[in-house]
This record gives C-alpha cells, sequence and structure tokens, in this order.
C-alpha cells in the first residue's frame, strides 16, 4: 500500500504539475506577446501623431536597441522607405507583410533582409496611419526577448517540476509509512496471536482516527473470539459430560445386571437404559437442529402453515401425562403462522418444559394475533431468572443457579434451540419477570398472511 500511494501521489502530481506549467507557459507566452504588441502599437500612433503638415517629425523618439524597428513608408510614386535607425528593411517586405492587413493590427511577420535584428523570422510588426500625408509609420520588435524569457522558464519548469514530484512522493512515503506503523503493528501482533492463546491484544494508538477505531475494533473482535473459544471449550465439555452421564448409567446398570443375572429383573432394566438412551438421543437431536439452524440449513424443511393453538394443546397434553403442574391455557387463541413444522413443536415443547420444569405449581400460555405478529407468552410461578441472567439462559449448557439448573432434567440446550429457531423464522424472543412470580417468556413470530 506505501509503494502504491508513493506511486500514486507521485504520478498525479507529475501529472498536475505538468499541466500547470503548461498552462503557466501559455498564459505567460500570451502575456508577454500582448506586451509586445501594446508596446510597438503605442510607439507607431506616438510617433504618427507627431508627423506635422510639413511630414516633420516634431516630438516622436526612435528606440536605439536592436530588436526594435521604426521606419516610415512614403508613396509618391513607388514606395520608399524612410529609415529612422540602423536597420535596413526591404520596404517591399514590409508592404508584402502588411497587405490587406489594418492598421494598428500587431501581426506576426516574417523580415529577412532586417539583417541587423537578431530574430529576423520572429517578429511582431505594427503599422499606423499618419493624418497629415501618405505615409504609415511601421514598427516592428523581434520576439527573441520573449522566447528568451519563455525558454528561462521552461528550463527551470523541466527541472522543477520532476523535483516536485519527487518531493511529494517522498514526502507521501514518510508520512506513509509513518501513518501505517501502526497498522503493522497490528499485523504483526494478529500474525503471532496463535489460535489457542486469544488472550493478546493489539496495541491501541492513542489517535482517534481510523487506524485507532480499526484496533478498538481488532481487539472488540479478539474479545468475541476469546469468549467464543471459551463457550467452544465449555460446550465441548459439557456436551461430554452430558453424553458420559447416560452412558455411564447404561454401562453401571449392564454390569451389575450381568454380574447379578439371576437376581436382576431386566425389565426394569430394559426399561431405565431406555430412557436414558432417550435423554441421549433429546441430547442429540437438539445438538443436530441447534448446529443446523445455526449453519443456516433449511433444505427439506418447507415453510407451511402452522396452527399454532393445535400444536400448544397438543403439547400441553403431553406433558400433563408426565407432571402434577398444573396448565393454564384460557388466554390461547387461535393463531397461524408461516414456519417448518416442526421447529415450531420444538419451540414450543421447549418452552412449555422448560415452564414446567422450573414451575411451582402453575404454567401459563397465552396466544395470540397481534397486528401481523403471532405472539406466545408462556408464564410460570418458579423462583424466576435475575436480571444480569437473562442472556444467559439463552446460551448453550449455561449453568445458573440451583434452581435453574440443568440437573433438574433439561439438556441445556433448549432455549439456546428455541431463540436460535425463532430467529431463524424472522421472530423475537425475550425474557422478564412474570406477573405469576416466575420467568415470562415472550416469542414473537410472523402472522400467516
Amino acid at each position: 500500500m506505501r509503494i502504491r500511494l508513493t506511486m500514486i501521489s507521485a504520478i498525479v502530481t507529475l501529472i498536475a504539475l505538468t499541466i500547470g506549467a503548461v498552462g503557466l507557459d501559455r498564459v505567460l507566452s500570451t502575456s508577454l506577446i500582448d506586451e509586445v504588441d501594446r508596446s510597438i502599437t503605442n510607439r507607431a500612433i506616438d510617433v504618427a501623431t507627431s508627423i506635422d503638415d510639413t511630414n516633420e517629425l516634431s516630438n516622436a523618439s526612435f528606440p536605439v536597441d536592436f530588436e526594435t524597428f521604426v521606419g516610415i513608408v512614403e508613396f509618391p510614386d513607388q514606395p520608399v522607405l524612410e529609415i529612422h535607425n540602423d536597420a535596413n528593411p526591404d520596404a517591399a517586405e514590409i508592404l508584402a507583410a502588411l497587405d490587406g492587413v489594418e492598421t494598428e493590427q500587431p501581426i506576426d511577420a516574417s523580415l529577412p533582409s532586417l539583417g541587423q535584428t537578431s530574430g529576423n523570422d520572429n517578429l511582431r510588426l505594427v503599422a499606423a496611419d499618419v493624418e497629415t500625408g501618405d505615409e504609415i509609420v511601421v514598427v516592428a520588435r523581434s520576439l527573441d526577448g520573449v522566447d528568451r524569457t519563455l525558454a528561462t522558464v521552461r528550463r527551470i519548469a523541466a527541472v522543477a517540476v520532476p523535483a516536485l514530484a519527487a518531493a511529494v512522493a517522498l514526502m507521501v512515503w514518510i508520512m506513509a509509512g509513518r501513518a501505517l506503523e501502526p497498522v503493522e503493528a497490528i499485523r504483526s501482533e494478529v500474525d503471532d496471536i496463535a489460535g489457542r492463546d486469544l488472550s493478546r491484544r493489539v496495541p491501541e494508538p492513542n489517535a482517534t482516527d481510523e487506524i485507532g477505531r480499526l484496533a478498538r475494533t481488532m481487539n472488540s473482535m479478539l474479545g468475541r473470539l476469546e469468549a467464543a473459544q471459551h463457550r467452544e471449550r465449555r460446550f465441548s465439555a459439557d456436551v461430554a459430560h452430558e453424553l458420559r452421564s447416560p452412558l455411564t448409567s447404561i454401562t453401571a446398570q449392564l454390569d451389575v445386571g450381568l454380574a447379578h443375572a439371576d437376581r436382576t429383573d431386566w425389565a426394569d432394566m430394559a426399561s431405565d437404559v431406555r430412557c436414558e438412551a432417550e435423554r441421549m438421543q433429546r441430547l442429540v437431536d437438539d445438538l443436530l437442529s441447534l448446529a443446523r439452524s445455526e449453519a443456516g440449513d433449511r433444505v427439506g424443511r418447507p415453510l407451511v402453515l402452522v396452527d399454532v393453538d393445535d400444536v400448544v394443546f397438543d403439547i400441553v397434553t403431553t406433558h400433563r401425562l408426565s407432571t402434577t403442574v398444573e396448565f393454564d391455557l384460557s388466554g390461547v387463541s387461535g393463531a397461524t403462522a408461516r414456519m417448518a413444522h416442526d421447529d415450531a413443536v420444538r419451540v414450543i415443547d421447549n418452552l412449555l418444559a422448560n415452564a414446567s420444569r422450573h414451575a411451582t405449581h402453575r404454567v401459563m400460555c397465552q396466544l395470540r394475533t397481534e397486528s401481523d405478529r403471532v405472539v406466545l407468552i408462556v408464564d410460570d410461578d418458579g423462583p424466576g431468572v435475575p436480571t444480569d441472567e437473562r442472556d444467559a439462559v439463552f446460551e448453550r449448557f449455561v449453568r445458573l443457579d440451583n434452581a435453574r439448573s440443568r440437573d433438574s432434567g433439561g439438556t441445556g440446550l433448549g432455549l439456546a434451540l428455541v431463540r436460535e429457531l425463532v430467529h431463524r423464522h424472522g421472530g423475537s424472543v425475550t425474557l422478564s419477570d412474570a406477573p405469576i412470580g416466575g420467568a415470562r417468556f415472550r416469542v414473537e413470530l410472523p402472522a400467516a398472511s
């Protein structure tokens, strides 16, 4: 980037200075020639007005330099050039140059016979009529002085333009290097940060410019990556723990049964082993569903019109068989959402299972349609969730206090899966205090149009 910035700045500066130098050359050339034109025109008019009725010059002055010529052309029979300085051009050349040109109009002229002047082919010439006779006053000046001035300016520009472009390039190189030093420090530090050492941070400059914001954003990202790494490690440990528990129970029961085969009630053992296997299957299913949802895998899961109230009644009927908690469904009304049917079942089942697991006596469920949203509210009269831990309950395998731990029968993935599935369908889920004393989960989903 430093090289590119330097090259771009040098090229842009060189082009800009070249354009400026060309423009200056043209403006200066025009200005100098205009000055020559004004000088010779004024001199011609001055000489023409100084000639009296006797064709004598009264107060006119003539230059003595070799770059300016002043003469008077008379027309008795043939044009005669009266010389008033040391130059001696051919009168026919002057008349040929003035052919068809109005007086007091400076023109470019070439007078080869004007040998005493340097630049005999590079002149500006003007004529002025004499009012008292048949003469014209002719004044010419060589443009050698103009050419020398322009040549000097061009030589200076030829040296100054590349030098200035080089100076700008050097300045940009130095400034870009200083500006990019923090970026290089950030790059070097990030390059040294290994995947197992996300606790390190890049240096943050004191400035509040783009690089300072980049460093702070990078450190914020590293903080999030570190937190994600901790969650991943904790998640792996929790998954291993959750899977090990049923496997250990199954292995222990089988070992005891095999050791005392004659005294083992194999039907009871099979029932216990099946319960542990189902627990393990629920965990694996939740993990698979969560992974698919987070990966955005919706293949084979078409969106359909789901009667959410029917799903609620069906799931509550199932939960009533396995718990003594009272379910209040008086606030449930008809509502239809467009989503995958199995996702709707999993969301509602997880919410009701969580509520019944932590409720003391009662779970209240409300369902209604508000504008274009389906609103599902699940309240329980349990211990509730502290305000500072309400975001954490939606994380995977989060352990809170003893009142809402995984030891009460959950896998620790239900609420995480609820949030992921609801967000996947364009909805939202929030947690607050329930009017009956416990936790309130409010889910909003797009209503079917």
